[in-house]
């Protein structure tokens, strides 16, 4: 594979936009995934926190939230973001896409959202594969693989399909459960670490 285009961090100021929350709420993506109090879960490709902070009240002081990005400038907005908001169950971790310093089979969900058409390899998946616990859930949020208005979302070109992004999954190791449209841009597969 060739290496890809990866979300520049000169426009993070997107990732948290009102706009944004208006075509992705992440409080329903996240119900939609089953995150439940005290679970662990991992959001991989955090970027600032979009998701990582509602995952973080969820799963309540008695869970733990693994907030994990290779680009060190996302997680230090997202440390600032943490240290204000005085969040104690939030661990943010840099890594590459080929490891990420979890232990095997520790955590309960792993969520990646807009990450899997960057990827250079599939490694990232391998790796999730390795720290989820057995019967582990993997959600993976992607783009649509049509037109979007020009502003939104990385070229269509990058763009995955539901099917090759099922077919991604299952090669790694995961069992796809369901495949849901979250209008009016994106889609949302889910899947089962297999025994």
């Amino acid at each position: 594979m060739t290496a890809r285009h990866k979300f520049d961090v000169k426009h993070a100021d997107f990732l948290d936009s009102p706009q944004r929350r208006v075509f992705l709420n992440p409080e329903n993506i996240l119900k939609r995934i089953q995150v439940k109090p005290q679970m662990k879960v991992a959001d991989v490709g955090c970027g600032t926190g979009f998701f990582t902070i509602p995952m973080a009240k969820i799963v309540g002081d008695k869970g733990k939230v693994f907030a994990i990005d290779i680009q060190e400038k996302m997680i230090a907005i997202l440390n600032e973001k943490i240290q204000k908001l005085k969040i104690k169950n939030v661990e943010t971790l840099v890594s590459t896409e080929e490891n990420i310093p979890l232990p095997n089979e520790s955590v309960d969900l792993a969520f990646m959202a807009s990450v899997l058409h960057e990827l250079d390899s599939y490694a990232t998946v391998k790796e999730i594969c390795r720290f989820l616990k057995p019967q582990g859930v993997l959600a993976v949020l992607e783009w649509k693989k049509e037109e979007s208005p020009s502003e939104f979302g990385p070229p269509i070109w990058e763009r995955l399909t539901p099917d090759q992004t099922r077919e991604i999954v299952e090669k790694m190791g995961f069992e796809v459960k369901d495949i849901s449209l979250i209008k009016p841009y994106h889609y949302l597969v889910t899947s089962v670490k297999r025994a």
